[in-house]
């Protein structure tokens, strides 16, 4: 029973017509990380909307025009913050790998275009200057709230590292 109420809860709140229409429920697996890893700057590409607009264009699942980029993706965020959560006390086999992934992008992808909005002109460091690209900071966020190999800790912390070798 508990299962049951679970996935109906899960199911209504992400049914597009719904709240679903602020999380881009529209997309597959596949879509939200190609849509994420975008190398556009989506914050720029939502007021030109109309001049941009082309069929297939995934980030415009993003945009809504009763919120803002931003806005659709803090939501999709604190949505699935507590939906994954509850989706982990099924008591059935679930796939979590992917929707992990997808969270991390999410915030990168977030921070990215905060980080546009915020420098629009791009970074100047030494040398010239060098545009920001959301796409990357989805890629950095995916592979750090996934996990990474070199980033686990050593089950045996005892043991002496192994000699480098030239």
């Amino acid at each position: 029973v508990y299962t049951v109420l679970v996935v109906l809860l899960l199911a209504s709140i992400t049914f597009p017509p719904g709240l679903g229409q602020f999380m881009a429920s529209r997309l597959t697996m596949k879509e939200y990380l190609t849509s994420l890893f975008d190398n556009r700057t989506w914050g720029s590409l939502a007021p030109n909307a109309s001049e941009v607009a082309r069929p297939g264009g995934l980030w415009q699942e993003w945009d809504h025009p009763s919120a803002t980029i931003y806005g659709t993706l803090s939501f999709f965020l604190l949505m699935k913050f507590w939906m994954l959560i509850l989706a982990t006390t099924l008591p059935m086999p679930a796939g979590y790998f992917m929707p992990i992934f997808i969270y991390g992008a999410a915030i990168g992808r977030l921070v990215g275009e905060v980080v546009a909005l915020l420098f629009p002109r791009g970074l100047h460091s030494e040398g010239p200057v060098r545009p920001i690209i959301p796409a990357g900071y989805a890629l950095a966020g995916e592979s750090g709230v996934g996990g990474h190999p070199q980033g686990r800790r050593d089950p045996h912390p005892s043991r002496p590292d192994p000699p480098c070798s030239p």
